[in-house]
């Protein structure tokens, strides 16, 4: 059993270096469901449709119930009728969040695919390091 889970976590700790490396994500994620699901030398699937019907049907189930939450909420609220200038207002508010978040979410693609996220290393710049007063 020891022997087992040795040859587990160094196949997991391999799947990790991959990722790390640079391999793309679904060949490290094969990799690390290659340790965990093989039941010896063959590589047997696992019951992949039973687990997400299992899962898919209570998510679905709280779904719905937040939906019929929200929706009974909404119809039982009385109050004057919003103005038309209201709508306006929810409008412009709805689209001007959607287009702050695209747009935060394509500058954070952008400096994520052209490397302004890597760590600063000193060796790769082409400017010369500071010298300190002792000349070093």
């Amino acid at each position: 059993m020891a022997n087992l889970v040795g040859r587990m976590l160094g196949r997991m700790d391999r799947g990790a270096a991959r990722l790390m490396r640079g391999v793309s994500a679904g060949t490290a994620a094969m990799s690390y469901r290659k340790t965990f699901v093989s039941g010896g030398d063959e590589v047997q699937p696992r019951g992949t449709l039973w687990t997400v019907v299992l899962v898919a049907i209570p998510l679905f189930g709280i779904l719905a119930a937040a939906i019929w939450y929200a929706a009974s909420a909404w119809f039982s609220l009385s109050g004057p009728p919003m103005p038309a200038i209201g709508y306006v207002a929810l409008t412009l508010g709805v689209v001007f969040s959607l287009v702050i978040g695209c747009g935060l979410m394509a500058l954070l693609f952008y400096s994520s695919r052209h490397g302004y996220d890597e760590a600063h290393r000193p060796e790769d710049s082409d400017s010369p390091s500071p010298q300190t007063e002792d000349g070093r």
